[in-house]
């Protein structure tokens, strides 16, 4: 049986891990944007590191594999592009934010190479992760059995050239699914406390969390309303039924009371009977009642 340590790296470190176990094999039409147009953007050198292994996938998503000089550490590094790195950034930050939750990692935000990266520590700080989604990629970086592994990745960034990303586009005529940008950009929460915190003040800010396999759920903090009411909205970012996957629910709560995991049950629960104490309206309203 895994420990609750390697639950934790097992979940919010997917988007590190090579995913085709979970796809059938396919082959890339010659005009199809893949993880082979992403390879030039990985360094071909990491201070105390030697590259070992690059894994592309016909999406658009490379990662490449370094070892320790000392062979007492790995580095990974993976890049995504368009759809997917939307999809795998929303869920890995929910995945995240579900273990922070729960206390099984450290998260913060950090300024690194003049952008503001997610980073989180597991296993007593002897593995860290750091990721930002930005210009349509999602970059991160994954370290463990090392001494202080935010540190190195911190300077990692700071040695590299972002700005490549910036100024990388796809090669003329390739095809690929671009990013849905709906809830990417914004103010990320990782705790209901962080969010609570937001709501109190009716400011916009998001809590993504796993509910479950594939089940991931957006919460946003969108307008004040008149009368001191904070108008919310619930959102699906992935669910084994396809037709409730974007479709928001939109619902109010006084910020004074706070927002807590009881008044999220309270919410779902009196919207799906139809109680107006909550004002809920929406397209998943339609679909759930």
């Amino acid at each position: 049986m895994l420990s609750t340590r390697h639950a934790v790296v097992a979940t919010v470190a997917l988007f590190f891990l090579c995913a085709t176990a979970w796809t059938l094999p396919a082959q890339a039409l010659d005009d199809e944007l893949t993880g082979e147009h992403l390879e030039p953007l990985l360094p071909e050198a990491v201070s105390g590191f030697t590259l070992e292994s690059i894994d592309s996938e016909v999406e658009p998503t490379t990662r490449a594999e370094y070892r320790a000089e000392d062979g007492e550490a790995s580095l990974t590094i993976a890049i995504a592009y368009g759809q997917p790195a939307a999809d795998e950034y929303l869920e890995t930050r929910g995945r995240l934010s579900m273990a922070g939750a729960e206390g099984q990692a450290e998260i913060d935000e950090m300024l690194v190479g003049g952008r503001t990266f997610v980073g989180a520590q597991m296993g007593g700080g002897a593995q860290a992760i750091m990721f930002k989604y930005f210009d349509g990629f999602l970059v991160g970086v994954q370290l463990q059995g090392a001494d202080d592994p935010t540190s190195i990745l911190t300077q990692l960034f700071d040695q590299g050239d972002l700005d490549q990303f910036s100024e990388w586009s796809p090669p003329e005529g390739a095809e690929y699914a671009a990013a849905d940008d709906l809830h990417i950009e914004g103010t990320d929460c990782y705790s209901m406390e962080c969010f609570d915190e937001h709501v109190s003040q009716c400011e916009s800010a998001r809590l993504v969390g796993a509910l479950g396999r594939n089940v991931t759920a957006m919460y946003t903090i969108e307008d004040q309303l008149a009368g001191d009411q904070c108008q919310l909205s619930f959102v699906f970012a992935d669910n084994p039924n396809p037709d409730w996957v974007g479709a928001p629910l939109y619902f109010t709560v006084d910020p004074t009371e706070g927002f807590s995991t009881d008044e999220v049950e309270a919410v779902m629960d009196a919207c799906q009977e139809g109680d107006e104490a909550y004002n809920c309206e929406g397209p998943l309203l339609e679909l759930i009642q």
